[in-house]
């Protein structure tokens, strides 16, 4: 059975003999996301919804990710953004997984809830991953597959040319999808990853007359690592990126890059920044209730020239996780890092 992966601060140390693996594999990712950083960036608006607490929301980005909290661990998030703008994005986002065969592999549920104008999608996943024990940590190859519902109830707007063929009807279809990942980690110390969710890329209506191109869902992929460095007794930093491309390289959607630091005080209280490239700057806190509830809220403001015409976006998450303590046996706090 793997080390359960739950620490104090103040108890958290590196043994020298993990740091080499660790140094190791950051340097992996490092130049994954390089290399991926290079790709041509003439992409179009990324399809799948975004959250700033993503950490909290991993099981969406990455199959290989279920389990790896070794108990099992159930999250809701909801996110309003772009507060004000009419039609602007709402996501609600649900998941669950544990580990089972004694942390041999790891089984969850995704579901979600998107909507941004006159657009609704929602999909729902069932998860797989088989983990592989490395010494002190663990490497994940996940799989997932589930269904994507998809309605544009395109006759509700208002076209700028009258008689235009692709505002003529509405749109409902369902679509099976998969995707897979890989995610490597260290308990409460280090994670790295790389994710597909969603490889099938569905065409989501007929082909328009006169259209350049088909309507589908695009392939979306995502890199993501983290570090968490203790500095002193009760306080801690924790490091977190996370790189997002999607579909092919003339469909034109800018890479995005996401870098968060948080500091723990006092083993009860996350407070943190972020940096999405070209998008927005957050802040964020997370309130740990108890050993088994966490709350987080974070709140985005825009640095695009849309920042102007909206009130910023909010995005809450309430998580629980189960413990498996004896009753009548005495543990010290236990505080998950990521």
């Amino acid at each position: 059975m793997y080390t359960q992966g739950i620490y104090s601060a103040s108890s958290l140390r590196t043994p020298c003999g993990l740091r080499w693996t660790i140094r190791r594999v950051a340097l992996l990712a490092a130049l994954a996301l390089a290399f991926l950083g290079s790709r041509d960036h003439t992409l179009q608006a990324q399809q799948d919804f975004h959250t700033t607490q993503f950490l909290f929301n991993k099981l969406a980005l990455n199959p290989a990710y279920a389990g790896a909290d070794h108990v099992l661990s159930l999250t809701g998030l909801y996110r309003h953004q772009w507060a004000g703008l009419e039609g602007a994005p709402q996501t609600a986002s649900f998941s669950v997984h544990s580990p089972i065969a004694r942390n041999r592999m790891g089984i969850g549920l995704m579901a979600y809830d998107d909507r941004i104008g006159v657009n609704h999608q929602l999909g729902v996943f069932g998860v797989y991953n088989y983990k592989i024990p490395l010494g002190s940590s663990v490497l994940s190859l996940g799989l997932q597959a589930g269904m994507v519902n998809l309605r544009s109830e395109r006759t509700e707007t208002t076209p700028l040319q009258a008689g235009d063929p692709v505002f003529s009807s509405s749109v409902s279809g369902l679509y099976p999808n998969a995707g897979v990942g890989v995610y490597w980690y260290m308990p409460n110390r280090a994670f790295a990853g790389i994710g597909i969710p969603r490889l099938i890329q569905n065409a989501v209506d007929e082909q328009v007359p006169g259209a350049a191109e088909q309507a589908r869902l695009y392939r979306h992929s995502y890199a993501m690592a983290g570090y968490a460095f203790p500095i002193s007794r009760g306080f801690l930093l924790r490091t977190s990126g996370l790189l997002k491309w999607a579909g092919p390289a003339q469909v034109g959607a800018p890479l995005d890059v996401e870098f968060n630091v948080s500091a723990l005080l006092a083993e009860r209280i996350w407070l943190g920044v972020g940096l999405r490239t070209n998008d927005a700057v957050s802040g964020m806190v997370e309130v740990l209730l108890s050993e088994q509830w966490t709350l987080g809220y974070a709140y985005d403001v825009g640095t695009s020239k849309l920042a102007t015409y909206n009130g910023g976006s909010h995005e809450a998450m309430l998580r629980y996780q189960f413990h498996y303590q004896p009753k009548g046996v005495a543990s010290p706090r236990r505080i998950r890092y990521f």
